[in-house]
């Protein structure tokens, strides 16, 4: 690439702020040097797009941890100054010790995915502007969802489901729950939910005492005949 190609790259911070990365064994120490660099040569108001995931052998050892987590923290900033600059991000499958690395706020993160996280407590105590939110065989306590839109949960018990978080969601217009032998229920009205999908869900009273007046397009799948009871009511409501 010619000097001049190279400096209109550099200054154009679009082609910086979006991270796809998945950390393994052989490239973590790539990461740990090239993760600053790239975020350097953003504006300060540059809003970053992140997907951050590990593949990582069961018995990892100790310095592949510890890069791991300096990866984590490189997108995290001092003071958590690239946290507020934040506008998606999808973390997959990372050490459960970097969670604690997001205890600052998002207030610019729009989409939020979590995979593969077995975590006690939500640490991103700040996130006005959510919209999206999907989990994926996580257990995670749910973050602010007073603004979100598109909610996803892809669980494998019941337990790992926020009854509560879910149910005072006031502005959700899709809804997607996939778990086997789901064992909750959703007692309360959904004003603006249009899109519902239901797979694998197994409690008769899930949709006993739900509602959603203008939902256009309904998916439901069941384990068992226990759950038509609660699907029938459902639908002739």
């Amino acid at each position: 690439m010619c000097k001049a190609w190279h400096y209109m790259a550099l200054d154009h911070s679009a082609l910086w702020c979006h991270f796809e990365i998945t950390v393994r064994p052989e490239n973590a120490s790539y990461w740990q040097h090239h993760v600053p660099l790239q975020l350097s040569r953003c504006p300060p108001t540059t809003l970053f797009d992140i997907a951050l995931g590990a593949v990582y052998p069961y018995r990892i050892s100790t310095t592949g941890r510890e890069k791991i987590l300096s990866i984590v923290s490189g997108f995290v900033g001092e003071g958590g100054c690239i946290t507020r600059r934040w506008q998606s991000l999808h973390l997959d499958n990372l050490p459960r010790e970097s969670w604690p690395l997001f205890c600052v706020p998002t207030p610019r993160l729009v989409d939020l995915k979590v995979v593969a996280y077995r975590v006690q407590r939500m640490s991103l105590p700040e996130t006005p502007m959510l919209q999206r939110f999907k989990t994926k065989n996580s257990s995670v306590p749910y973050p602010n969802l007073q603004n979100v839109t598109d909610l996803t949960i892809w669980t494998e018990s019941s337990e790992e489901f926020d009854q509560r978080a879910v149910s005072e969601v006031q502005k959700l217009f899709k809804l997607r729950i996939l778990c086997e032998g789901f064992g909750a229920r959703l007692n309360r009205t959904f004003p603006k939910l249009e899109y519902l999908h239901l797979d694998e869900v197994g409690s008769k009273y899930f949709l006993l005492a739900f509602s959603a007046p203008h939902l256009k397009t309904l998916s439901l799948a069941f384990t068992g005949p226990d759950s038509y009871t609660s699907a029938g009511k459902f639908l002739s409501n």
